[in-house]
């Protein structure tokens, strides 16, 4: 009898996980791609079709700057640390008229976000922005420890990225904190890279061929919690 309640146990465990924190649950935040004809900051604005303002800078020195963006009722949507690299592309123009080709050269500059990021909650009624989500990009990649709210009763998820913006580190996703002011954990583990390996039959030859490459899973044991702290449960993964 205890083996099947063992057994069940462990089955009711990983169909949790599997059902309601599916990996990763951290998602990735892709801003609108902004492009100027030039780096004066006064002329880098977009406006909503109520007049209100969309996106806006502020120079912060060189070429950073802190990017902007807004909802439409005004209230803050995020700001994030960038730098702009100004680009030139050359294409080449022929007349209808004289079958004449020109060259011509068009300057223009984008984000590459790179620093703080914070993401705020849109709440209409309350003068305070309330942060949802709060990271660091580096040359346009998540990297570091990122913090985000998921759902309306505060349940969050802590995530760390490596260099190339992939989930590597520890991963925790904590119960919802609704009317309490400490967090508690509710899934703990770890992400890391690992190396996959995958057979496919070439079309023409029919023979197997195998290919390998790194992908970032959880790995290791994984811990799951109930609300005082005590482990309930556990899912070990093994790729190899």
């Amino acid at each position: 009898m205890r083996i099947i309640f063992l057994i069940t146990f462990l089955v009711l465990t990983i169909s949790i996980f599997s059902q309601h924190y599916e990996l990763p649950k951290m998602k990735k935040y892709t801003l609108e791609r902004c492009i100027w004809p030039d780096t004066i900051t006064q002329n880098q604005k977009k406006y909503w079709n109520n007049g209100n303002i969309k996106v806006e800078y502020e120079n912060t020195g060189g070429d950073r700057k802190i990017r902007k963006e807004y909802f439409e009722n005004g209230k803050l949507k995020l700001r994030v640390e960038l730098k702009q690299e100004c680009l030139k592309d050359t294409f080449y123009v022929t007349s209808p008229e004289t079958g004449e080709v020109k060259i011509k050269v068009k300057s223009y500059c984008v984000d590459v976000l790179d620093g703080k990021y914070i993401e705020y909650l849109n709440q209409t009624n309350v003068e305070s922005e309330a942060p949802i989500t709060i990271g660091q990009y580096s040359n346009n990649k998540m990297f570091g420890v990122w913090k985000s709210v998921i759902g309306k009763y505060n349940s969050a998820v802590k995530a760390t990225f490596n260099k190339d913006g992939n989930l590597d580190g520890e991963f925790i996703q904590f119960y919802s904190s609704y009317n309490r002011p400490d967090q508690k954990i509710m899934w703990k583990g770890q992400f890391g890279l690992e190396n996959i390996s995958m057979e496919t039959i070439d079309p023409e030859t029919g023979k197997i061929i195998r290919k390998e490459f790194m992908n970032n899973k959880p790995i290791g044991t994984w811990y799951l919690y109930d609300i005082s702290g005590n482990v309930i449960g556990q899912v070990t993964y093994k790729w190899n």
